[in-house]
């Protein structure tokens, strides 16, 4: 037999407690809400001479056709050299199908152009990458 309550404390807004007594009425009906806005699943944008920012879904990524080395900064496209290299989904993601994408786009750049991968989420990689103040890629 479960413990008996000794005593409780009830409390009920004024107009929960009325509904509640009074007579039943349909709900209202919800609010449809707008439709949200979407952005083309893929965009590329050119942001400056030999600069294009790359948008699949929720991921994003950056060209820098540099003279040095050209080089695309990853963002949240590749979140570390690891997942990418080992197509490893991180346990959150906007869209699966769309990362993987992202990262055939990264891979085709690297291919094309010889590009330098720069993964800026991944602390273990900044250590093999210059940085300011001491140092500017050109």
């Amino acid at each position: 037999m479960p413990p008996a309550v000794a005593a409780f404390m009830l409390i009920v807004a004024t107009s929960t407690l009325s509904l509640a007594q009074g007579p039943t009425a349909p709900p209202p009906a919800p609010a449809t809400p707008p439709a949200p806005a979407t952005a083309p699943p893929f965009a590329t944008t050119k942001v400056g001479d030999r600069v294009y920012v790359f948008r699949y879904g929720g991921h994003q990524s950056m060209f820098v056709g540099l003279d040095e080395e050209p080089l695309v900064l990853c963002a949240d496209a590749a979140y570390t050299a690891y997942t990418m290299e080992n197509r490893a989904l991180p346990g959150i993601v906007w869209s699966a199908d769309a990362m993987v994408e992202s990262w055939d786009l990264l891979d085709e750049l690297v291919d094309r152009h010889g590009a330098r991968l720069i993964y800026t989420h991944d602390p273990d990689h900044r250590e093999t990458i210059l940085t300011a103040p001491g140092h500017v890629y050109r």
